[in-house]
Parts: C-alpha cells; structure tokens; sequence
C-alpha cells in the first residue's frame, strides 16, 4: 500500500476523514466466479469508455494490464478497471473512505449492474468499511476503527455472524498505538479490515485476493502522466509475482 493511504492505527482512530483505496463490484449475474473461471480476458476500451463517462475533462493515460488480484493497489490518480460478461471491478484512491454509504452516486452508477459492492480493507490501520446496493437501494453499510465504529446501517450479513461472536478476535499487540493520544472505548472483537474481507468475499462467492483465479483490468493515470514507452504494465505500480 501506498504511503499516503497507510499512516497509522492513530492516524485512522482520530481523523475525521480517512482516505483509502475502495474497490468496487458491478454485480449482475448470479454466479460472477463462474464467469471468472472461464478465463476472461480485459478489455481496455471498457475502462476508457467509463472514465470518458465518469468525467470527460481527465486526462487518461493506459498504464499496463495485470490480474487485479496479483497486483500493488492503485495509487493517487490511478484506476484499475476490469469489465465482463456481468462482471465489472474498480479500483481507485479516495479522499474519504470513511462512510461508504456515501460513495458518489456518480462512481457507482455509471456501470448499470443489479448488485454493487464497495469495500476498503487497510491492513497497516485495521481500518474496514463495506457497503451493499441492489437496484440502487442501499442495503448495508459498516465501516470502523479498532475503536470507533464510523457507520452501522442495515442488518448484519451472514459473514459477520463469527466477528461479532468474538471467534476472530485480533492478537493483543495487533496495531499497537505509536501515537500520543489515548484510545477511547471498547474495542471491537475483531479487526474490521477482516470483517470487509470476510464479508466482500462472502457476497461475490470468491475470494477477490487470492491468486487462483486471475481478474484481469486496464490500469489508467489521470493525473497527466505520460505513459511508459515499450512496457505493457505500469512501471509505478508493477503487479506482484510478474517480470
């Protein structure tokens, strides 16, 4: 992870706005594995043809095509965009992951699919967040620090029954505090990054982490970059495990 989205436990449990990574699931098959597992491949006009609707004025410059799953997350000015049959996958950086539930409408709905799903998962603070639409109607939203739980709406998923029964509990030195403040409350039986990894797994029906299946995307700057002459993957963000 990058270091402008990484910072610290403190950092995450006393800052109002969190900026973070979220990924983010168009849904509009019952079985999105299946359609994985037939080996799609990318299509980079698919991640244009978005940002072009997304904001028409961003500079977009291609910077390789990788499996998702298998690489370094998106940087600042960066979009990982996988599009297939039902299936379609964005990830970007925001200035605030802290509420999901308030994802632009904008970023979530120009890719017309039945279910959406956003998730953000920071391993360095332990911070989590997850939300779910479907037709457009949110359904459930969670997001929370060690400490401070940021939004609770709707009812819990299945996922969740095992954290909040304290069967996932994290080690006592997890996330140890370096800064200066103390912390306050009681802290959740569970580190929320896993919950939001749990819980995203959980509703796709795979694992988007693990390096089984591959989720091909485009990777595009917008920050005005040019892109790097003769190498078809990004140079700032090479995808793990590739030469």
């Amino acid at each position: 992870m990058s270091s402008m989205t990484s910072g610290n436990a403190s950092d995450f449990e006393f800052s109002a706005i969190r900026r973070g990574v979220v990924t983010i699931w168009f849904i509009s098959t019952n079985d999105p594995a299946a359609t994985l597992e037939t080996g799609v491949q990318h299509d980079r006009g698919f991640g244009r043809r978005f940002l072009a609707l997304y904001d028409s004025t961003l500079p977009v410059t291609p910077i390789g095509d990788f499996p998702l799953n298998r690489s370094a997350e998106t940087g600042d000015g960066e979009y990982y965009i996988g599009g297939f049959e039902g299936v379609a996958v964005l990830q970007t950086v925001l200035d605030d992951v802290s509420q999901l539930s308030q994802l632009s409408p904008r970023l979530r709905q120009e890719i017309a699919a039945t279910d959406v799903y956003a998730s953000v998962s920071n391993k360095s603070t332990g911070f989590g967040a997850f939300a779910h639409w479907h037709d457009g109607e949110l359904k459930r939203a969670f997001s929370a620090t060690r400490y401070r739980t940021l939004e609770d709406i709707g009812l819990p998923c299945p996922a969740e029954g095992s954290f909040w029964a304290g069967k996932h509990r994290p080690l006592p030195d997890a996330f140890k505090d370096t800064g200066s403040r103390p912390r306050e409350g009681v802290g959740l039986p569970f580190v929320p990054a896993e919950l939001a990894d749990a819980v995203i797994t959980d509703w796709l029906g795979f694992d988007p982490h693990s390096p089984a299946t591959d989720i091909p995307v485009s990777g595009f700057a917008v920050d005005g970059r040019r892109a790097a002459p003769g190498n078809s993957y990004s140079t700032s963000r090479s995808p793990r495990g590739l030469t």
